[in-house]
């Protein structure tokens, strides 16, 4: 498989990226998929696939490594730029996520979440354990 760009094909995805002065993303300005990723191809007859992973091989001339992701480092799902990517396993791509949950201070019923009243399952959920125990606690109703 080849994994560099021909004149063609480089100016052909050119015309579909505009440079963020302020950050220094590419931005694909093209399709997006359903994720938001920007979504093309090389050329007519190539397969779709996701922009930042075209222009990441291609400047590298080789596949993402084999079980690896591509983070963007800038947060940018549209940005294709691979000075702003790195192949890292999926567990530290998710690790790197921006996740409202994670962000929250106490649970729903206003608990903190601290090392003494939290709990993590082995999915990374954290568990309130004030909560936990109430519902322990409270009669179970049969249905």
């Amino acid at each position: 498989m080849r994994y560099t760009l021909n004149r063609a094909e480089d100016a052909r995805l050119r015309r579909h990226i505009t440079i963020n002065p302020d950050t220094g993303c590419w931005e694909w300005t093209g399709d997006t998929n359903r994720n938001g990723y920007g979504w093309g191809q090389k050329g007519p007859g190539q397969p779709k696939r996701v922009m930042h992973r075209i222009m990441w091989e291609a400047h590298h001339n080789a596949p993402v490594p084999e079980g690896l992701q591509l983070d963007h480092l800038c947060r940018n799902r549209v940005c294709c730029n691979p000075a702003h990517l790195e192949p890292v396993t999926g567990s530290v791509n998710t690790d790197r996520q921006d996740h409202a949950n994670r962000k929250k201070e106490a649970c729903p019923k206003g608990h903190e979440y601290d090392d003494d009243n939290t709990r993590v399952t082995s999915a990374g959920r954290r568990i309130c354990k004030a909560c936990d125990r109430e519902r322990k606690r409270a009669p179970q109703s049969r249905v």
